[in-house]
């Protein structure tokens, strides 16, 4: 099976109003059509959660196959990357809160806010760290907080 995004923006998916995807199954041999492929399209608003950033609700990406998200198997065999130029600035903030994630919440949306009104500054990323990644990572943490439970954002 190939996966292909068509007329790709060369940016983020979620800027676009429809993503359009042509999925191709190939016999045995990896070369013979096997039947018509299929196009799926899916609104780009689909792979993130508006406000929010990242949605993991939809795990299976309406019906994209082997794109699943986070908590989903999916086997990539081949893949081509963009590669953008690096910013000519950038700084990294981590941020980590101890206790229930309900009370992290407040904050992550006031920066979310903060970004936004700042079009200038882009967010690359924001991302929630478990414990257990953070145990595969070996990080380790800057606080003298607590112990209890942690979320990295």
């Amino acid at each position: 099976m190939e996966v292909e995004r068509l007329d790709h923006n060369l940016g983020k998916i979620h800027d676009v109003a429809i993503t359009s995807f042509r999925i191709s199954r190939f016999e045995l041999d990896g070369k013979t059509l096997h039947g018509t492929p299929e196009i799926l399209t899916i609104p780009g608003s689909a792979f993130r959660k508006e406000g929010l950033g990242k949605d993991v609700t939809d795990k299976f990406l309406s019906g994209l196959p082997g794109i699943q998200k986070e908590g989903c198997d999916g086997i990539i065999t081949s893949a081509r990357f963009i590669l953008h130029r690096a910013h000519t600035h950038t700084r990294t903030v981590c941020l980590e809160f101890f206790g229930q994630v309900r009370e992290a919440v407040p904050a992550i949306v006031e920066i979310k806010s903060y970004l936004e009104s700042h079009p200038a500054a882009l967010l690359a990323g924001l991302e929630h760290l478990d414990e257990r990644y953070l145990k595969a990572v070996g990080y380790a943490t800057k606080s003298v907080a607590a112990p209890g439970p942690r979320w990295c954002w």
